[in-house]
């Protein structure tokens, strides 16, 4: 199952204590098995879920690249990404450059290993450009594992 959530403030949230404005906004977020119903994303140890954001640059944007972050509480960690140039990463979606006010859609698969405890965190997907301004930067809230009974 693929929840997607357009423009829904209540499920994700843009970046905007790190930002005060960005070259673009995100459209549509895509997560595989998430429950809309949720107030979390549950993703499980074992399994690897389909991420995919589509975005609008308010720019032209000739180079674009994706940061990943776990965010617990007050400490934010980068994520280990394989290919973090979009433009270079050939199941992004994404061909390069991009075009102001045409819709992109990116994508990417979030690996949950085995083992991971259960714990609450939110995802933080960050788009910058070559010079490091921020194209879109979004929060995912998430839930790793369940409470075993």
């Amino acid at each position: 199952m693929v929840t997607t959530w357009k423009n829904k403030v209540d499920m994700y949230k843009y970046c905007i204590d790190l930002h005060n404005y960005t070259l673009g906004r995100a459209t549509n977020i895509s997560v595989s098995d998430c429950n809309i119903t949720d107030s979390r994303c549950i993703l499980m140890p074992g399994r690897n879920a389909l991420l995919s954001v589509e975005f609008m640059p308010y720019v032209d944007v000739e180079q674009v690249y994706v940061r990943m972050y776990s965010v617990v509480s007050t400490v934010t960690v980068p994520l280990s990404l394989k290919t973090p140039d979009v433009c270079k990463d050939p199941n992004s979606g994404i061909q390069c450059p991009l075009t102001k006010d045409h819709k992109y859609k990116y994508n990417n698969t979030i690996v949950i290993h085995e083992g991971f405890p259960y714990f609450f965190l939110d995802i933080m997907l960050e788009f910058v450009n070559g010079g490091g301004e921020a194209i879109v930067c979004i929060l995912i809230p998430v839930q790793i594992g369940t409470l075993s009974k």
